[in-house]
């Protein structure tokens, strides 16, 4: 590759660069995600400087290995447990949450006694073994606890809260009649998110 492509090519890489890092503050990507692409396109980075050195490299510029970063740092969510903040009884599982209850109740107790006393809880996002995630979000009448495989991202958990928040007011006039809640009356927005994280 001559100097002058491959001076174009270190702007490319560059202006990528400036993406990604205004996609991590932006809440588009989580750190996994960040730190695999960025590292590529570091790696990308030196092999052009060591080529402007007059060495000999092989330069890989396709975006396909970007794109598989991407896909296989990115939070998918795996399923989610919904819980009546009234009883601590859960209303309904959507996919698979395969993780201790002893994971969950802690969070879920916290919230509660926080709600009692009229404070106001934030997302708690946790941690529970090497590439699974746990959500936790509160509102008005439930508290939703999504699994995910990989940390999810800012814009995840600020979609989620929203669909929480559209979960509660669709089923709002089951929540405000205070009776045994069944879910086959309800309607659920997180459904097709789970699903589409799935590959559903």
């Amino acid at each position: 590759m001559s100097n002058e492509k491959m001076q174009a090519f270190k702007a490319e890489l560059q202006s990528k660069m400036s993406r990604l890092l205004d996609e991590f503050a932006e809440g588009k990507l989580n750190r996994d995600q960040f730190h695999a692409i960025y590292e590529r396109y570091n790696a990308q980075m030196e092999l052009a400087d060591q080529s402007l050195g007059g060495d000999s490299v092989n330069l890989n510029a396709e975006e396909g290995g970007t794109i598989l970063l991407r896909n296989r740092y990115m939070g998918k969510a795996q399923g989610l447990i919904i819980f009546d903040i009234r009883t601590g009884n859960i209303i309904e599982t959507l996919g698979r949450v395969e993780v201790a209850m002893t994971e969950i109740a802690p969070t879920i107790g916290y919230f509660t006694e926080e709600l009692m006393v009229g404070r106001v809880v934030e997302r708690v996002v946790k941690q529970v073994s090497e590439n699974e995630w746990l959500l936790f979000l509160v509102g008005e009448f439930t508290s939703v606890v999504t699994l995910f495989q990989n940390e999810p991202s800012s814009y995840q958990t600020v979609t989620m809260q929203r669909m929480h928040t559209e979960f509660e007011n669709a089923n709002r006039a089951l929540f405000l009649r205070r009776m045994p809640i069944s879910a086959d009356q309800m309607v659920f927005p997180f459904l097709s998110f789970v699903q589409r994280s799935m590959g559903r």
